[in-house]
């Protein structure tokens, strides 16, 4: 009874090998692994100051890439001062490991909007409207698209993963747009792009 059933589960992952499909990516657990990580400041193209962080895995391959960058919304009206936040707006792209016919890789793009209470970022701060919008992109076109928008609430998150097979022959992009909007306070806009 054993031995069928070893027999069996050992068939299984022979077929699962067999069945995996064409441009699957097979990679090992530790190629998706987080080794190490740089970290990059710089000021985008719309004037924006940016933290990137680069993690690579134990043989320097990219295996995530994250962007964000602040904004302190300021008072518009002196009698709701207590509506001003701090607005935090992260894009991240991603690969991940997927034990779907066989493991293969996939990429996933992900857009966070995040609002607290001032900048040392302590605490949340629920505002009335928050949103975002992510798209992925691979091999230069769009492969997906996700958003999420909240009122009275501290954050919003989109997921945007690959939705085909297919080697990636060029550099994927999570690219987020970010929406904050308080009563009493500015609003706040930026817009977020990671490559990978």
């Amino acid at each position: 009874m054993k031995k069928k059933a070893l027999l069996f589960v050992f068939a299984s992952v022979i077929a699962t090998v067999i069945a995996s499909p064409v441009g699957a990516t097979e990679l090992s657990i530790s190629d998706v692994t987080k080794a190490s990580m740089n970290t990059t400041q710089y000021t985008d193209q719309y004037g924006d100051n940016v933290l990137q962080q680069v993690y690579y895995n134990k043989q320097g391959s990219i295996v995530e890439v994250s962007v964000e960058k602040g904004q302190l919304a300021y008072s518009t009206d002196s009698t709701l001062a207590s509506k001003t936040y701090f607005a935090r707006s992260r894009s991240t792209v991603t690969s991940r490991l997927e034990p779907s016919f066989g493991i293969y890789m996939r990429i996933y793009a992900n857009g966070f909007s995040d609002s607290y209470t001032n900048t040392s970022r302590s605490s949340k701060k629920s505002i009335d409207k928050i949103s975002v919008n992510t798209t992925l992109i691979m091999n230069g076109s769009v492969e997906n698209q996700a958003s999420d928008a909240r009122s009275s609430s501290s954050f919003a998150n989109a997921t945007a993963k690959q939705q085909r097979y297919m080697v990636a022959t060029a550099p994927q992009y999570s690219r987020s747009s970010h929406v904050y909007e308080n009563r009493g306070a500015s609003k706040v806009n930026h817009n977020t792009s990671a490559k990978r």
